[in-house]
């Protein structure tokens, strides 16, 4: 599902829901797996594909940003990360 709009126009909006296709991920040195991006078909989106996918498929790219904040009365300051994927098409 995707949880931001990206291209209002072409139906690529929060709450889109597809299919998952394929995963691209990385391994480190310990053998773990890290996904990087992923493909997914959503028959309800429209409008041009990157020339490597297929009509109805977007490629979904991994953001993750760093939020931090302090308590407005308090003043402790506290962050933690967020982790999403962005929609390339």
């Amino acid at each position: 599902m995707i949880s931001q709009n990206y291209d209002v126009e072409h139906g690529i909006v929060n709450g889109c829901v597809g299919t998952l296709q394929k995963v691209n991920y990385t391994i480190n040195s310990e053998g773990y797996r890290h996904a990087r991006s992923c493909v997914i078909l959503a028959e309800r989106i429209s409008g041009p594909v990157l020339p490597h996918l297929k009509d109805h498929e977007i490629a979904i790219l991994a953001d993750e940003t760093t939020l931090t904040f302090t308590h407005p009365h308090s003043h402790v300051r506290s962050s933690f990360q967020r982790s999403q994927h962005r929609c390339l098409r």
